[in-house]
Order: C-alpha cells, then sequence, then structure tokens
C-alpha cells in the first residue's frame, strides 16, 4: 500500500499534472490532437503497448545500471522466492518513477484513457501471473509477452540473467536491444534474489534504505 500504491498515486498526480498540461498547451498552441484518433482502435492499443513498454524499459533498465537508482528497486528483487505479493513490493521513489516513464509521453500526446486502459488493466494482472511461482510455459508467446519464466530469469542472482527481460508486458523492446532471454532454450535459475542479500529486516529500515548514499552497496548487483 505504500510503496506501490502511495507510490503509484503520486506518479500519476505528477505525470498528468505536468504532461496533461502540456498536451493541454500544445493542443491551444499548436491547434491539433496528435494522436491518431482516426486509427482503428486495435491499431491505438497497439501504439499503447509499445510507447508505455518503451518507457518502462527503460525505467527498469536504468534501474539496474544505475547505482542510485538500484538501491530503489533492489527493494523489489530482494527475498529468495517468487510470489504473487512480490508483484507490488516497490520502494515509493521507484513507483513514481515507474508512473511518469510509462506514461508522460502517452499524455503528452493526446491518448485518450479509455484507450491507455487497455494496457493499464491487463498488465496489473500480467505482473500478478509474471511474479508467481509457477511453471508455466507460453511456448511461442514467449517471444511478444512477458511470462513468469521470462520474469524469473530477470530475478535470478546470476547477473547474466539478471540484467536481461526487463520488459513489463511484451518482450519487444528486449528483442530490440538485445536484452531477451528465451526462457524456453534456458535453464530456469535455481536461486532468485541478490547475492548476500544486504536488505534490512524491518519496514521503515527498508525504506530508509532506498534513500542511503552508500554506493558499495548499490553496485553489487551492477558488478555481480
Amino acid at each position: 500500500m505504500f510503496g506501490t500504491g502511495l507510490g503509484a498515486a503520486v506518479g500519476d498526480f505528477v505525470t498528468k499534472l505536468v504532461f496533461s498540461t502540456i498536451a493541454l498547451w500544445l493542443s491551444q498552441n499548436v491547434g491539433m490532437t496528435i494522436w491518431p484518433t482516426q486509427w482503428p482502435l486495435f491499431f491505438q492499443i497497439v501504439l499503447v503497448y509499445l510507447i508505455a513498454e518503451l518507457g518502462r524499459y527503460w525505467q527498469h533498465r536504468l534501474m539496474h545500471l544505475h547505482p542510485k537508482l538500484w538501491q530503489y528497486h533492489r527493494l523489489h528483487h530482494s527475498i529468495d522466492r517468487m510470489g504473487v505479493l512480490k508483484t507490488s513490493r516497490s520502494h515509493i521513489m521507484e513507483r513514481i518513477f515507474q508512473q511518469v516513464f510509462m506514461f508522460s509521453c502517452l499524455l503528452v500526446i493526446g491518448t485518450p484513457t479509455d484507450v491507455m486502459l487497455y494496457y493499464i488493466i491487463p498488465n496489473s494482472f500480467l505482473g500478478m501471473i509474471d511474479h508467481s511461482n509457477i511453471d508455466l510455459k507460453l511456448g511461442y508467446l514467449e517471444y511478444i509477452i512477458m511470462g513468469p519464466g521470462g520474469h524469473r530469469l530477470h530475478h535470478s542472482q546470476d547477473m547474466i540473467h539478471g540484467n536481461s527481460n526487463f520488459g513489463s508486458a511484451l518482450m519487444f523492446w528486449d528483442m530490440i536491444f538485445g536484452t531477451f532471454i528465451n526462457p524456453l532454450k534456458t535453464t530456469p535459475p535455481d536461486r532468485v534474489g541478490i547475492k548476500n542479500d544486504p536488505m534490512p529486516i524491518g519496514f521503515v529500515d527498508q525504506i530508509v534504505d532506498g534513500f542511503k548514499t552508500d554506493s558499495n552497496l548499490a553496485l553489487q548487483k551492477v558488478k555481480s
């Protein structure tokens, strides 16, 4: 409720306040709507997925690459088992960044809310499935959507796997940027989480931990 719930709410508020204002200014001064409302609904939904996933991909990848951002993100990777509740185990700052990266561009170009819901609702359920501790193979769909197998590789303690499969709903951008690992052709990881996990146990301590400036801890996963 604090990390994901409040974080997403704050992220939504900031994103809408800033980027919807920009969209309104563009509409009033440019005199046109950038979003292709004349397109068939199916193609509008595909465009929403591609844009939102591109933002999510880079937000997620930067969380792994940048030491300070990793210090927020490692709360999500801590704990040595997968599970549905892990879906929302996130630092509040990570969730704020996530909303901005995923939806800022869509708001600026005037994407209708009812079209965005076709991404938001299914992606929320898919996140719970991806983090579930189940052995579910999706066959050729593994090349298209993120499933439990692909995301389990992302949570591996082995960083060859852990720094891959950054997408939320789609594997498209991972394939484009060369970070896709196919779970059908890869042995599932023996262990998930963070090697020698330094995450404190207490709730307040875990939140405070994200704001620390100890780069040695933050670099643990990046250098592994």
